[in-house]
Formats: C-alpha cells, structure tokens, sequence
C-alpha cells in the first residue's frame, strides 16, 4: 500500500511546521488564554494539532452544550483533514470552539484530539454531539465523551442511502418520497419502527447490507429516539460544513499550512466581526411587533435580534 499522501516528511515541511507554530506561540503571547497543543508521532514529526482562541472557549461554556464536528474538508499541500468543532451562539450563528489539523482519522488521533479539546475547555463536555457515520469517530467520541448524547447527521444517511439503494432509487419512483416520509414524519418510535419494516417490506430491500446497518444504529440518527433532547435545531453537520464552505474563500486549496494558520486567523476575525454585527443590532434596533400576541412582546424583551425575528416567522404562521 502507498504511503499516505498527506504524510508530513520532515526535510521537505519542516520549516513550514515551525513557521505555523511560531504563530500559535505569537497568539499565546497575545493572549495568554489561547491555546495550542501539538502531538507528534514516534519520529518527532508533527501528527495532529489543536487550537482555540480565548473567545471561543469562553462561547464554550456559554453554548457548548451542543457540538457538530466534521472532518470532511481538507485544504493544504499535505491533504489533511481540517477539523472544526461548531456550535450556535444565542444570535443563532454558527460559532467556533476550536479546530484540528489531523495527520489521519484514525481512532488514536480522534481520542488524541478529544481529550486535548476537553482540556482546553477545563474539562466540560459537550452533552450532544453531531458527527457523520465514521465508526473511529464514534468510538472515540464513546470512550472520551462518554455522557454525551452522539447523533449521525441525517443527510449523511440520505446520501449513503442513494449511493447503496442506487437501483431503487433509479427504477422505483416512490422509493425516495416513502423513504423520506418515513425520516420525516414518523414521531414516536412505534411509528418509526413500523414503517420502516413496511418500507423494507413494501420494496424487498430484506438483504440490503447498508439498511441493515443503519437499522442496527437508528437510535442515533432517527429523530422519534432523540426528539426529546436539545439539539439547537441542529439535526445535520450542515453548520460544519457551511464554516468549511465560507473558509474557501479565504484559503487556497494547495496552502502551506502556515499559510493556512494565517488565513484562518482572518477567517476567524470575519466571524467575531458578524457576531459583533448582530450583538448591536440587539442592542440598538427598533423591534418590530407584528402580533398583538404577549408572547411575542415576551420574546422581544428575552431573545436576541437574529432569534426573536425567526420566532417571530413562526409566530405569524401560527396565528
């Protein structure tokens, strides 16, 4: 087998690695509350690395209480997974708590990267996390977080749904829409449970492997064994996915990862800038009633400018 095209070698990224730290150690002088932590394999060559400003993990104990996390984005010369921990600040933002840069996505790395992340928060742990179906994730994500409650993002299913039922869903026109109905509209789990072995039924899909397995983890990705839980409207790693898409923009696909760290840092400052945006709007603005409901009046006096107007979306649909 190759050798991994993302392995560090230390003649030809040696200087490019001590560059990238060279800035967290700047960071850290300018804030003694940023935090950094490096792990290294058996010959002294950079394997994973962590970092954390000192805002994010302030938002942390304030909104860490639910995380997505994803590792499906990769842009740098050395192809290494990027891996964000996003949350939902009280403006209803995605807000980030911390981020990896990781060699490989292997069990080791993950209990490595967990642990390091509980750490920087003073050991509070998220109590819902989100992830995509990864089993070295979620078996790390059970020995390191073990209270948390860990969900499959639901879209992930779906894709993999279309990849592994691909003739069904080619010849069989109502596949998809009853498949859907069934992730959908099923609230409690007799429900689920019921029209999930119609479905199985209704379209001879008994010796699906794939459905075999996703039926054997439905406690985590079917809403009716969760509905019950705080998941701050999250039910995919859509908010980790859409941090990568705005991240593009700032970083070319090929950088240096001290080019990276850098562009980054300016990524992360656009994001305090937003959060900032929407702190004095809250603060400032008029608000604008559009119900004589007292519900409403409440929840202008409580929630933040972002939040009270979705309230207020599904409020009037309501009324």
């Amino acid at each position: 087998m190759e050798r991994l095209a993302y392995a560090i070698k230390r003649d030809e990224c040696s200087e490019d690695v001590e560059l990238a730290l060279d800035l967290f150690k700047e960071l850290q002088s300018n804030s003694s509350n940023f935090f950094y932590s490096v792990q290294v394999d058996k010959a002294c060559r950079v394997k994973n690395i962590f970092w954390s400003h000192a805002v994010s993990r302030r938002n942390f104990q304030a909104f860490g209480d639910v995380v997505t996390f994803d590792t499906t984005y990769k842009t740098n010369s050395y192809n290494m997974p990027f891996a964000p921990f996003v949350g939902v600040n009280n403006h209803f933002q995605s807000i980030l708590f911390g981020c990896a840069l990781l060699r490989d996505e292997t069990v080791e790395s993950f209990n490595w990267l967990f642990s390091t992340f509980r750490k920087c928060m003073n050991g509070k742990e998220p109590q819902c996390i989100l992830t995509d179906n990864c089993q070295q994730m979620a078996a790390s994500i059970k020995k390191v977080f073990p209270k948390a409650s860990h969900r499959v993002c639901k879209w992930h299913i779906l894709k993999k749904v279309r990849e592994n039922c691909g003739n069904i869903y080619s010849t069989r026109e109502t596949f998809k829409e009853d498949f859907h109905r069934v992730l959908t509209q099923m609230l409690t789990v007799d429900e689920f449970e019921g029209a999930w072995k119609e479905l199985i039924f209704e379209y001879k899909l008994e010796d699906c492997v794939y459905l075999k397995q996703m039926w054997d983890i439905r406690e985590k990705w079917a809403f009716p064994y969760f509905g019950q839980l705080f998941y701050a409207g999250m039910t995919t790693t859509q908010r980790s996915e859409s941090v990568n898409y705005v991240l593009k923009r700032f970083v070319m696909p090929a950088s240096s990862m001290n080019g990276f760290v850098k562009k980054y840092e300016r990524f992360f400052i656009d994001r305090l800038q937003m959060e900032d945006y929407e702190g004095f709007h809250t603060k400032h603005d008029k608000v604008v009633m559009k119900t004589r409901s007292p519900l409403e009046r409440h929840a202008s006096k409580v929630y933040t400018h972002g939040v009270f107007n979705l309230f207020v979306e599904q409020l009037s649909e309501n009324v």
